[in-house]
């Protein structure tokens, strides 16, 4: 019984695993596109900044809306694709790619909120500044009244 249960987890994990590489692919196809056809720096940059924008605002608006999002298991998978995603911008060759990463500053925030284990133990301000360091502006100022 609890061999079937661990090969499950196996075959969720790599299912999770083969949806975050597939949008790696979707991204490196783009970027190989763009530089094949001479596409300018610029352009190239300010195409994958958007896309990162989007994913972040996906994700995070999902974890919002979405109460079923807001699990420690969910974090993990997004953070597994946000180590993908990382991983893609920092392995490539074009200095488009290494920007956007601080596009998904939220999202990662939020992940990492979701898979502290010490969450319980901390007061608001510890997390605010450990775990949860970037705010807008308006969150800045709400909190100073």
């Amino acid at each position: 019984m609890t061999k079937s249960i661990h090969l499950t987890t196996i075959a969720k994990q790599q299912a999770s695993y083969v949806q975050w590489q597939n949008i790696v692919n979707k991204l490196e196809h783009t970027l190989t596109f763009m530089a094949e056809n001479h596409v300018p720096s610029m352009i190239t940059r300010k195409l994958f900044h958007q896309v990162f924008s989007y994913i972040n605002v996906q994700l995070f608006n999902s974890l919002l809306l979405r109460r079923e999002c807001c699990s420690v298991s969910n974090g993990e998978y997004l953070k597994m694709g946000l180590h993908e995603l990382e991983q893609w911008c920092l392995k490539a060759d074009d200095e488009a790619t290494r920007s956007p990463w601080d596009e998904l500053q939220h999202i990662r925030q939020a992940v990492m909120f979701l898979v502290s284990h010490q969450k319980t133990q901390k007061s608001l301000d510890e997390i605010a500044k450990e775990i949860c360091p970037v705010k807008t502006l308006n969150q800045k100022f709400l909190q100073s009244i």
